[in-house]
């Protein structure tokens, strides 16, 4: 017996119509849907088999077979999801950049077994760093799976020429563009035009960047919120913030500074000391994985804290500070490196960062 079996597809269902040799069974065409099975009669049975056989040297016996049963196949619609391929991605806050600054580089992949950067090795699925190179350096990303490899290539252009600076102000500090730090001004000043100027007390008006006293009457005080001469006494105007850790009285020019009065950490905020907020702080191992007896670079950044230590399981440390980065010892296993920080609200916080080694495979 023969069969043969034709599919059609049409609006997301599959029809199929049948034709079978030497059977005694036609069934008419079905369909099928995703996710649905059907089976088919493409036979029948044969006829069973007869004889007869002898029992001992005086009986024979006679038998008849039952007959065979019906052929089936069983079709079945399944759809198959392909898995996607690894794909990954660097990128540089600034670039090109000069020696003296450096920049953060920036990796991230998705469905990736490994991931593995120039200049740096491997490294974890997402994740920065900071790096300054001496001269264009390629950071060209590769990230692998079983379904394939991708590449992200990334070059660093540092050039030789060192930035010039040029500065702003920036809340009560001075901005400076090619590092971007913030220098607050001495207390008593305030920025203008990118420099440090005094700030003028009460009583005193700002002319040509010199504090020119203003001439009241007896009895009479200068009043800078309303730019009028008022009554001794009268002044209404709330206290301000003269720089990040002062308090300036605007009536009376006399001015609290808040780390003096309440302790390190305050600050100035909205006219009033305030409470340091609790600390925060990161630490990482880059690269995170590494070959066996290759060292990681151990970086951590702080903030609202007054002392910090970090410590490896391996004996590395204690570093200290509340920033810094430090070049790890010969990694030959798995080691945890703890940063422990206390923060000037007298609470502590703790974070890790663990590097792995890369497993040796030997062929047996």
């Amino acid at each position: 017996m023969s069969a043969y079996i034709l599919p059609i597809v049409l609006l997301g269902s599959m029809y199929l119509t049948w034709l079978a040799l030497s059977s005694t069974y036609f069934p008419s065409s079905g369909s099928l849907t995703p996710g649905s099975s059907i089976t088919l009669v493409v036979g029948s049975g044969g006829p069973g088999a007869t004889g007869s056989v002898a029992n001992g040297s005086e009986n024979i016996i006679d038998y008849a077979g039952g007959n065979g049963a019906p052929g089936k196949v069983t079709i079945t619609w399944s759809d198959a999801t392909p898995t996607s391929g690894p794909s990954c991605s660097v990128t540089f806050d600034r670039n090109p950049t000069t020696s003296d600054t450096g920049t953060t580089i920036h990796w991230s992949s998705s469905n990736a077994d490994w991931f593995y950067i120039n200049s740096i090795g491997y490294v974890s699925g997402e994740g920065s760093a900071w790096i300054q190179p001496s001269q264009t350096t390629n950071y060209d990303g590769t990230a692998e799976s079983a379904e394939g490899e991708a590449r992200c290539p990334a070059t660093l252009t540092v050039t030789g020429d060192q930035c010039t600076p040029s500065y702003s102000c920036s809340g009560d500090g001075i901005l400076n563009s090619c590092t971007g730090v913030v220098t607050l001004c001495p207390s008593g000043q305030t920025c203008s035009n990118g420099q440090c100027t005094p700030q003028c007390p009460i009583g005193y008006v700002m002319q040509g960047g010199v504090c020119v006293q203003t001439k009241c009457p007896g009895g009479f005080q200068y009043d800078p919120g309303s730019a009028q001469c008022v009554r001794m006494n009268q002044c209404t105007l709330p206290p301000v913030c003269s720089s990040q850790t002062d308090v300036l009285d605007q009536c009376t020019g006399a001015t609290i500074n808040c780390t003096t009065a309440y302790g390190e950490g305050w600050y100035c905020s909205n006219g009033s000391c305030q409470r340091p907020p609790p600390p925060s702080a990161s630490v990482s191992a880059i690269p995170s994985l590494v070959r066996p007896g290759l060292s990681t670079i151990v970086s951590w950044v702080s903030a609202n804290t007054s002392s910090c230590h970090v410590s490896g399981n391996n004996g590395d440390g204690p570093w200290t500070g509340r920033t810094g980065a430090q070049t790890s010892s010969a990694i030959h296993a798995q080691v945890i490196y703890t940063l422990t920080c206390n923060g000037f609200d007298g609470s502590a916080i703790t974070k890790i960062a663990t590097t792995n080694v890369i497993p040796t495979w030997i062929e047996n």
